[in-house]
This record gives C-alpha cells, sequence and structure tokens, in this order.
C-alpha cells in the first residue's frame, strides 16, 4: 500500500506520479523500495484488455478520491453515481 500512498501524495501535490517520485516518498518514509513494484504502479494498465480497464479504473478511483483499499473493495454498483457527473457515496 505504500505505493498507492505514495502515487496519492504526488497526485494531491499536482505532481506527476513517475516512478521516480514514488521511490523518493517511499525512501523517505523509512519503507525499503522494491523497484519492480514501482515500475509496476507507473505502467499504465493495458486499456485493450477488461482487466486493463478495471485496473485503470480501480487506480484513477484511488488517486482521485483517496479512497482505502478497504473502502474501494466495500464499493458496491449502488455507491458509484454515473448521472449529474460521477459520484462515490
Amino acid at each position: 500500500m505504500e505505493y498507492v500512498y505514495a502515487a496519492l501524495l504526488l497526485h494531491s501535490a499536482g505532481k506527476d506520479v513517475t516512478e521516480e517520485g514514488i521511490k523518493k516518498i517511499v525512501e523517505a518514509s523509512g519503507a525499503k523500495v522494491d523497484d519492480v513494484r514501482a515500475k509496476a504502479l507507473v505502467a499504465a494498465p493495458d486499456a485493450g484488455t477488461w482487466i486493463g480497464r478495471r485496473d485503470r479504473t480501480l487506480l484513477a478511483l484511488a488517486l482521485q478520491t483517496g479512497l482505502r483499499n478497504s473502502e474501494i473493495r466495500a464499493l458496491r454498483h449502488h455507491d458509484v453515481g454515473l448521472a449529474g457527473g460521477a459520484h462515490v457515496r
């Protein structure tokens, strides 16, 4: 989760979510940086597949709302509204 939180920090600060930025934040937190995990987060999921679109949507949801992993997993279809601007209840 450190990598997702690092991406959230970068996004909320208006900075690009890059591998280098994520590494700096994870290192500053005192956690050991795993290059493979940092690269995997930054690499855009394949939008040409259903799973890639799902992953991209979940990553965007986490970055734009700040929802925690447990909160995202608890979402149900009636919690998401698309009419009148997308929103999460």
